[in-house]
C-alpha cells in the first residue's frame, strides 16, 4: 500500500476518532453503555448555583454530569458559546443583554429555575442605609464574568452614582468578598443570588451584617432596565442578615444549552432536573420554585428541542 493510501486512511481515523469524540461530550448514548461526562458551568464558590449545579450531579443516575465552578454568568455564556459546557447557569439580565448583542447565538434554555435576588450586605455597624450612602467606601461588586457586576453596576448608577468613578471598587469572587467583609477589607458586597447563598448564610453567623433596602432604586432598575427585574419583597427569613422584609429586585435564574448539543442529552438533563427537585428543595428552599408549569417561560430565550420534546411529553408545552 502506497504512502498516499496510507495518509488517507490515516486522516479518516483521525476524522472518526474526533467526531466520536464529540458526540460523546454532547452526552449521546454509545452501544456499550451509558452517556459520557458533559459540563455543567455553575458559579461562584459558596453561591447556590454552585451547590445545586453539585446536587444535581450527584443524583444523576447515568454519572455523566460534572460541573465546573465559574466567576458566573458571563462566564457561563462565553463558556457554552466555545462548547466547553454543554450546560450552564445563568442570570435572565445577562442572557438578555446577551443576546442583544448576539443575536444570531446558538444558545437556548432548558428551564426557567428560581428567582435570584440582589442583595447588598454591609457591616451592622456601618452607617449605610441606601446605596447613595456608598459613595466614597470599598464596594465589592463582583468579579467582571458574573451577573453580580451587571446588576450591581446597573443598580450603583440607578442610585446616581458612577460605578466606575464613586466608590472604591474592588472586583472578587463571591466567597473572596465575604472573606474581606469579615475582615474589613471591603464596606459592602453585591450579591445576586437565592436568598439561601451558602456563603452568605456562612457569613451572618460569623459576622453581624445586614441586607439594604432598595425600595428607592428597584423600580428605576425595572424602568431602565424591563421586566426582566421584578421588583418584590424579600422577607426576613433564612438567615440573620435579614431581619425585617426589604425591597429588592429579583431576576430568573435560566438552565441554558447550546443547539450544538445531542436533543437526547438535553430531554435527559431536564428530566433529571424535575425528578430531583422536590428532594433537593429540602436542601435548597429555591430549588421548590422549580416547576414544569413555570419552566417553559424562559423569556428572550428559545427553547431547545431536546426541552420542548420533555415538556410535551410530560403535557407542559
Amino acid at each position: 500500500m502506497n504512502r498516499r493510501w496510507l495518509w488517507a486512511i490515516a486522516c479518516l481515523l483521525v476524522l472518526a476518532a474526533g467526531t466520536a469524540l464529540t458526540a460523546s461530550w454532547l452526552g449521546e448514548r454509545s452501544p456499550a453503555g451509558p452517556a459520557t461526562p458533559i459540563v455543567l458551568a455553575t458559579g461562584d464558590a459558596g453561591s447556590l448555583s454552585e451547590a445545586y449545579g453539585q446536587a444535581l450531579a450527584g443524583a444523576d443516575p447515568a454519572h455523566a454530569l460534572r460541573t465546573r465552578s465559574t466567576a458566573g454568568s458571563l462566564a457561563n455564556l462565553r463558556l457554552l458559546e466555545e462548547q466547553q459546557a454543554g450546560f450552564a447557569f445563568a442570570s435572565g439580565d445577562a442572557v438578555a443583554d446577551y443576546l442583544a448583542q448576539h443575536p444570531d447565538s446558538a444558545i437556548r434554555a432548558v428551564a426557567r429555575l428560581y428567582d435570584s435576588h440582589l442583595q447588598v450586605v454591609v457591616p451592622v455597624e456601618r452607617s449605610v442605609h441606601t446605596l447613595a450612602d456608598l459613595r466614597g467606601l470599598r464596594v465589592a461588586v463582583g468579579s467582571p464574568e458574573s451577573g453580580t457586576a451587571l446588576i450591581a453596576d446597573r443598580a450603583l448608577s440607578a442610585a446616581g452614582l458612577d460605578p466606575h468613578a464613586d466608590i472604591i471598587r474592588v472586583e472578587l469572587d463571591l466567597r473572596e468578598a465575604a472573606l474581606a467583609l469579615a475582615a474589613d477589607d471591603v464596606d459592602a458586597l453585591f450579591l445576586l443570588d437565592a436568598m439561601d447563598a451558602p456563603v452568605l448564610t456562612d457569613l451572618a453567623l460569623r459576622s453581624p451584617v445586614r441586607v439594604l433596602d432598595l425600595a428607592d432604586v428597584a423600580s428605576r432598575l425595572r424602568q431602565d432596565h424591563g421586566p426582566v427585574y421584578q421588583v418584590g419583597d424579600l422577607p426576613a427569613r433564612g438567615y440573620s442578615a435579614l431581619t425585617t422584609t426589604i425591597t429588592t429586585v429579583s431576576v430568573p435564574t435560566l438552565l441554558l444549552s447550546t443547539t450544538a448539543v445531542d436533543g437526547a442529552a438535553v430531554e435527559r438533563f431536564a428530566r433529571l432536573l424535575f425528578d430531583t427537585a422536590t428532594e433537593l428543595a429540602e436542601t435548597f428552599p429555591a430549588v421548590g420554585q422549580v416547576d414544569r408549569h413555570a419552566a417553559i417561560f424562559t423569556g428572550p430565550v428559545a427553547l431547545h428541542d431536546g426541552a420542548r420534546t420533555y415538556y410535551r411529553a410530560t403535557k407542559f408545552a
